[in-house]
């Protein structure tokens, strides 16, 4: 070996003694790494909203406004207020992006009563044959001389006609046959006194309820019935009292966007005079779960 190769072979060992001093005495290695992200990670929840529409009126949402967070629960009024007979066609659509698996319609308990046709003030004290004054309001219809009145638990006659002016209220004359020692405090029922005994749930007025096939809610008779749950609904039909009893009518599930159609007919049939100044009053609820 040369001079000079042995000289170089020095300078290599110097530079790796250097090396190693300055490394700790331990060797250099590169720098490895592993890493697992999982982003945009959400949880979310759908939707389960009833929509109905009843007959050409506006479509009414349990959802209610736009800016509600608390309810899916809403009162969309009465789809029967007077007339007989009387037909309502309704639309049901589930308006979320839920599937229900069930859909239901309960009809609470029937109410018969005299229908009220004014609200009356406080009055009183009143005494029998004295003439006196009655404040009412919400007037339904004209009120003639010696027509007898309900007021709360005491009795009146008309002593003047009384027609409804602009905004229903008015002041009208009448006569106690009942009396009272103390002022009765308002607002009370007023009802007309003639006939009103029957009990119109259980037996004077007939519901059918039938499911149609389309939006033009076209009904096969004795086949679509829904209540009563017999073929011959058309013919026979059933009563507030028995909906009542029946409920909840159960009408299978109701998917994301789906609509079903319904035809309730409510009617008076033709009777003796014992089916006047009488009222049937039910609430219905329609429902929808997931």
């Amino acid at each position: 070996m040369t001079r000079k190769a042995k000289r170089y072979l020095m300078l290599l060992a110097a530079i790796g003694l250097v090396a190693v001093v300055v490394g700790g005495g331990s060797g250099t290695f590169a720098g490895f790494n592993a890493q697992i992200t999982n982003n945009g990670n959400y949880i979310a929840t759908g939707t389960l909203f009833l929509h109905q529409k009843a007959g050409t009126g506006n479509i009414c949402k349990s959802e209610g406004v736009a800016d509600n967070n608390t309810s899916n629960v809403i009162d969309c009024g009465a789809l029967f207020t007077d007339g007989s007979p009387a037909v309502e066609d309704i639309a049901m659509t589930n308006g979320g992006s839920i599937n229900a698996s069930s859909f239901n319609l309960t009809a609470a308990t029937c109410l018969s009563s005299r229908p009220v046709v004014a609200q009356a003030a406080t009055y009183g004290p009143i005494t029998i044959g004295t003439p006196t004054t009655l404040s009412l309001t919400g007037m339904t219809q004209t009120l003639v001389a010696g027509t007898d009145l309900i007021v709360g638990s005491d009795t009146f006659t008309v002593d003047a006609p009384t027609v409804p002016p602009s905004g229903e209220a008015a002041t009208i004359n009448v006569t106690p046959t009942t009396a009272e020692a103390s002022p009765v405090t308002g607002p009370v029922d007023v009802q007309l006194a003639a006939f009103g005994g029957e009990n119109f749930c259980t037996s004077d007025v007939q519901v059918t309820i039938q499911s149609a096939t389309d939006s033009n809610y076209t009904v096969t008779p004795d086949t679509a019935c829904v209540y009563p749950a017999t073929i011959t609904c058309t013919t026979t039909p059933g009563t507030l009292s028995g909906l009542h009893t029946a409920s909840p009518l159960s009408f299978g599930g109701l998917t994301a966007g789906q609509t079903k159609y319904y035809v309730v007919t409510i009617s008076i049939p033709s009777g003796s005079n014992a089916l006047q100044n009488n009222k049937a009053k039910f609430d219905l609820a329609w429902q929808i779960a997931q």
